[in-house]
């Protein structure tokens, strides 16, 4: 199935409305979901992106922003802490 610029365009507001709120997270869903589409058969656009949809699993959108949120959280957190570390580090040395 070839895509055209406005099923694109409603996949993106769609994914929004569905609560992705971060939008790289969003532009990266949209992607493969576009890709998924243009590689299934079916030629109707509302069978293949349901079945795009349901590829992610059950609350997959919604899961998928929340494990991303805990994981920038980690990061962050693991950040400050190499960062505290390093300026302990380098007053121990002087």
């Amino acid at each position: 199935m070839e895509l055209n610029s406005d099923q694109v365009e409603f996949i993106r507001q769609d994914i929004c409305r569905r609560g992705i709120t971060i939008p790289d997270l969003a532009d990266g869903i949209a992607d493969h979901i576009c890709c998924f589409m243009e590689n299934d058969l079916e030629t109707d656009f509302a069978k293949a992106y349901t079945r795009a949809l349901d590829a992610f699993g059950e609350n997959g959108l919604e899961n998928i922003q929340k494990e991303t949120i805990l994981l920038l959280i980690l990061i962050f957190y693991n950040n400050e802490h190499i960062k505290k570390q390093s300026t302990v580090d380098r007053q121990y040395r002087q």
